[in-house]
């Protein structure tokens, strides 16, 4: 119970350990104003068609929260939609999740990549794949430029994360999976090899791509078999009406393009396959990325409404990853409790391998605390006046957390 106390008592985020923010809700509740920096350089690469190749040059805007002193933070890398034709680094949704982000904890960037105009002029399947390399390739530099501040921007590099809006999706995507050479498709064997392999050359040679994990929001994939046993954790959302990217396989008929992907319901089959770590949300009936506005390409009313389901179903998932699995702090952790039964109609069984007195908090997607107390018996009734839905469930011993659940009420 002590570390119940000690939270409602301490008041302030900026000089406790990460285990002790993620316990007092960073990364859940909004609770940072936000910095924005913006056009700041990462990288350049050569661009337009093969006969009229200039250098263009690649920034980023970049989110902090306000008057953080966390030495260690996560970072997420974001990239804006716009089929590879269309889109900017500023657009007002990237604009929104960047700074929901980091109001939350994060460090957030919103980064430029290379479009390419030669899907309209000269639409090919080659073209679509080349797009997506250079899309990918960007990203990695954004990724290499982190590595390279780390210290100097306080982020953690074991907590970078990639993600994107449907085009940037897919770039995320292939950066986190497409990492071996034997896996380039045969169409691009030769612009790999031209355009520096898997990591490209658009910036920050010689530092680290690794990534920690991947948003994929309408976003797809060129083969299921790149997501393998082991590998990065993804969390997707995609509309089953989406005529844009497929929901599941198909082609992308776009500027009768024809290219053949695999959307968000095959990535997460896959997923579930090879035991990666992952969560999956579908919009029923809805089209390519409902929680974007912006007539007359995307109309959709109910978009604020789909936006404030992105940055539940996205926000838990991230707290999840950075609270219990690596750890931002890079301590030892104590064992995880195990929750069940998950979904649940009102009680809570925790297995856990230890004798000592337990105690636990119960937080909305708010981080509001709605229920606390001691675990008797390794027992929690809810209480019968919660909501349905989703909540986050802390376990405490006497001197360490056992970590933080998401749980389902029905």
């Amino acid at each position: 119970m002590r570390y119940i106390l000690l939270s409602v008592l301490l008041g302030t985020l900026l000089h406790l350990t990460s285990t002790a923010q993620c316990e007092l809700g960073r990364f859940v509740n909004p609770i940072f104003e936000v910095q924005r920096d913006t056009a700041l350089l990462f990288g350049s690469a050569l661009q337009g068609p093969d006969d009229a190749l200039e250098e263009m040059d690649l920034y980023l805007d970049l989110y902090q929260p306000e008057g953080d002193t966390m030495s260690q933070r996560p970072m997420i890398i974001l990239a804006f939609g716009g089929s590879f034709i269309v889109g900017n680094r500023d657009d007002y949704y990237m604009i929104d999740l960047c700074n929901h982000f980091a109001s939350l904890g994060y460090v957030t960037a919103s980064i430029d990549y290379r479009v390419t105009g030669e899907l309209l002029s000269t639409p090919s399947e080659e073209t679509a794949y080349r797009a997506v390399a250079k899309g990918t390739h960007d990203m990695r530099a954004a990724v290499r430029y982190f590595h390279k501040e780390a210290q100097n921007l306080n982020i953690d590099p074991t907590q970078i994360y990639v993600g994107g809006v449907s085009a940037g999706a897919f770039a995320a995507v292939h950066a986190a999976y497409l990492d071996k050479e034997s896996e380039v498709p045969e169409v691009l064997e030769e612009y790999f090899a031209n355009w520096g392999g898997l990591a490209g050359n658009s910036g920050n040679e010689g530092y680290s791509m690794d990534v920690a994990g991947v948003i994929n929001l309408s976003g797809a994939i060129g083969l299921p078999e790149w997501i393998e046993e082991g590998d990065l954790p993804i969390v997707s959302m995609h509309g089953t009406a989406d005529d844009v990217v497929p929901y599941g396989h198909g082609l992308i008929t776009l500027f009768d393009i024809n290219a053949q992907v695999y959307g968000s319901s095959i990535i997460h089959e896959r997923a579930e396959e090879v035991g990666i770590h992952h969560d999956f949300y579908t919009w029923e009936g809805e089209g390519h990325t409902p929680f974007v506005n912006v007539p007359p390409l995307f109309v959709n009313e109910d978009a604020p409404i789909h936006f404030q389901t992105v940055i539940d179903f996205v926000g838990t998932f991230m707290a999840d990853l950075v609270c219990n699995q690596s750890n931002v702090s890079n301590q030892n952790l104590a064992p995880q409790a195990l929750i069940y039964p998950n979904p649940t109609q009102g009680a809570i069984l925790i297995d856990i391998p230890t004798t000592e007195a337990l105690s636990y908090s119960i937080t909305d997607l708010t981080g509001a605390i709605v229920q606390q107390g001691v675990c008797e018996l390794r027992q929690i009734d809810l209480d019968p006046d919660h909501s349905p839905g989703m909540y986050l469930l802390t376990i405490y011993g006497i001197e360490q957390s056992y970590g933080t659940s998401r749980i389902v009420l029905h």
